[in-house]
């Protein structure tokens, strides 16, 4: 059951619904008391069969229907009261999100307002920044350009006014000059800080003009004690133009008037320091007594004359050393090393150029000693391996000569030594460091053996570079004697008096071993490259073969009676390469000679064997057609063919037949010629 619309506007119509659940409470309250609580329905132990029964007994019908009809209502109302609420609140919600929405829109409308106002205000600022950056660039341009060009219309002024002064010479000009080229370094240093490239052109363009006052200030380098004020200027001027090295080089050359002098190597060496100590004497007297020069300028004009005097010591010596001053024996050496360490010792407090002393000093060491005449021996060695002096090289003497000869000699001068402290263990190491250099040498030139050949793989060889690997070997022979001889001589000079178990002998001994097992390496070296050369050139050669059928099908060629022009290059290569050998290697190079050609006649072999059968063939096609050879064999193409192969053979194994390499490779040469030689 319901409540109608009726009820509710006899209960109090036109009241709100919350209005009218409250009056119908209220008339609930006021009616007499019910027979059962309505909370009594919300229970979990509300049975109805109970409260009916209970009901029955204290009601009757009518009361029990007027009763529930009451409960009814009163849960009616509070349904209503229910829903009343949930829709006021629902209202007030509703017009909450509403409001809330609204305030979204229009918070919605005034961000995008602001972004709008805020993208013009930032392409406003923008644009006004780019302006400024522009015009801010276009100014510093122009203050760059402008402070470029006034600094670079200094440099040229200041130059053009030194360069004037140069010209005229006046009295003081080279402390005027050396002002001004103090202030032009100033534009010049400020000019690269500004722009590196405009500073290189002007420097470019400025070079004949500075040149023109270096010129004018050489002739105030050399050391004049009448005018030490006009060289102290000069020196501020060469510093200014960055050439104070330079200038020692040129005061080097005028800075002492030094005639050479006949004699012995002592004469010479007493004679040159003689006259270096006394230059250095007088110009370190004029400088010191002068009144017009302040203590820093002496010790700057001092530094600068005396390192010109040592600069002219170590040329002159490096110039003439080899020439002049190497001794012939050791008791001059030991003199000359001995003056000059004194020479040495008097310029105590010129350290700062003490290298060129310890320059001058190293041409005594004796392991500089031998690298000379080794040096001498590469030098000859290598100017001579031209393939003009190929034939001159052939012959063993003159380059034993060459190379070893020098060798040889040292160590004789060394087993002279006689007052050398520690006599023995300086001659072993001298020995030593001679032979390193020579080493050191052989290892560059076995790179060379190998990028070489890497290099001249597939390429056409030069027979002339081949030709100075051959006389390589030969050197390498020739030293190795020199260095065997050479160490016998040692042996002779510091163990002829040796102890059994002398332990510095044995030393010598596995020395001596290690130096003989180098030079046999080296020479594997070479002996390998050369197999393999050799072997390319007689493929190359051998490979000839193939042109018999041409040389005589067709030709008219009389009836071949000798070896071809192939095998006589052959063999020319043969002796040619046993002549770089003495008779004590000639088996050793007869071995390579044989390995090389034995592989190269593979070639050979098959090459003519295609030739064979190619004579076979056409033999077989005249068979067949009934036609037989011409019975005048020396009219046969085919006949010639096969006589020049059984020549070409019989020279071949003639040549290397004796050798055991080649044992296998003359066994397939003999089953060539017996099918060559068969009918």
């Amino acid at each position: 059951m319901t409540i109608t619309e009726a009820e509710i506007q006899e209960n109090g119509g036109g009241h709100s619904p919350s209005a009218i659940f409250s009056t119908q409470i209220s008339t609930i309250s006021m009616e007499e008391s019910l027979s059962f609580d309505p909370q009594m329905f919300t229970t979990a132990e509300f049975n109805i069969d109970t409260l009916m029964d209970n009901i029955r007994h204290q009601l009757d019908l009518k009361d029990i229907d007027k009763q529930l009809r009451q409960i009814l209502q009163h849960f009616q109302y509070a349904l209503i009261n229910l829903i009343n609420n949930d829709y006021t609140q629902f209202v007030e919600l509703s017009s909450s999100l509403v409001a809330l929405d609204k305030s979204v829109e229009s918070l919605n409308k005034e961000h995008e307002a602001s972004w709008e106002d805020y993208a013009t205000f930032a392409k406003k600022l923008s644009d006004l920044y780019s302006f400024f950056e522009k015009q801010q660039s276009i100014i510093n341009e122009s203050r760059t350009r402008e402070a470029l060009n006034v600094c670079e219309l200094n440099i040229y002024l200041i130059l053009d006014e030194i360069v004037q002064s140069a010209k005229k010479k006046q009295q003081s000009w080279l402390k005027y000059s050396f002002a001004r080229l103090n202030l032009l370094n100033v534009y010049l240093k400020e000019l690269e800080g500004k722009n590196v490239e405009k500073f290189e052109q002007v420097k470019e363009e400025i070079k004949s003009s500075l040149d023109f006052v270096k010129r004018a200030i050489n002739p105030y380098i050399s050391f004049n004690p009448e005018d030490l004020v006009s060289n102290y200027y000069m020196l501020l001027n060469l510093r200014e133009l960055d050439m104070i090295d330079e200038g020692i080089n040129i005061a080097a050359k005028s800075v002492i008037n030094y005639s050479r002098v006949d004699g012995s190597v002592t004469q010479k060496w007493k004679h040159f320091l003689d006259a270096l100590n006394k230059e250095k004497q007088a110009i370190v007297a004029s400088i010191q007594s002068s009144k017009q020069l302040s203590s820093t300028a002496k010790s700057t004009l001092q530094k600068f004359y005396l390192s010109a005097l040592l600069t002219f010591m170590a040329s002159f010596t490096q110039e003439n050393f080899e020439y002049d001053f190497i001794p012939s024996d050791s008791e001059p050496f030991q003199e000359a090393y001995l003056a000059f360490h004194e020479f040495y010792q008097s310029f105590p407090e010129y350290q700062a150029y003490a290298s060129y002393f310890k320059k001058i000093l190293s041409y005594f060491d004796m392991s500089v000693y031998i690298q000379l005449w080794v040096k001498d021996s590469y030098r000859i060695f290598i100017d001579s391996a031209t393939v003009e002096n190929v034939k001159l090289l052939r012959d063993n003497d003159s380059v034993k000569l060459n190379v070893s000869e020098n060798f040889a000699l040292t160590i004789q001068a060394l087993c002279s030594v006689k007052v050398l402290p520690g006599c023995s263990s300086f001659i072993c190491q001298t020995f030593y460091n001679g032979l390193e250099k020579y080493f050191d040498f052989c290892e560059d030139m076995r790179d060379a053996f190998g990028q070489w050949n890497s290099d001249q793989s597939g390429q056409q060889e030069n027979e002339g570079e081949f030709q100075q690997w051959e006389i390589m070997l030969v050197m390498q022979i020739s030293m190795k004697k020199s260095v065997e001889e050479a160490l016998k001589m040692l042996e002779d000079k510091m163990y002829s008096n040796r102890d059994s178990n002398d332990a510095a002998y044995a030393n010598f001994i596995k020395y001596r071993e290690d130096v003989l097992l180098q030079f046999q390496a080296i020479e594997v070296q070479i002996e390998s490259f050369l197999r393999t050369k050799l072997f390319k050139d007689f493929v190359k050669h051998v490979s000839m073969v193939g042109n018999v059928p041409k040389k005589y099908r067709w030709t008219k060629m009389p009836f071949p009676k000798e070896h071809s022009e192939y095998v006589i290059s052959v063999r020319n290569m043969w002796e040619n390469f046993i002549k770089i050998y003495d008779e004590e290697k000639s088996d050793e190079c007869k071995i390579i000679l044989a390995k090389s050609l034995a592989s190269a006649l593979d070639t050979f072999i098959a090459k003519a064997t295609e030739v064979l059968d190619t004579v076979e063939k056409t033999a077989n096609v005249l068979r067949q057609k009934g036609k037989s050879l011409s019975s005048d064999a020396n009219d046969s193409d085919e006949a010639k063919m096969k006589q020049q192969i059984i020549l070409d053979t019989e020279s071949f194994i003639s040549l290397i037949g004796s050798t055991e390499e080649a044992k296998e490779i003359v066994g397939k040469l003999n089953d060539l010629l017996q099918r060559a030689q068969s009918n």
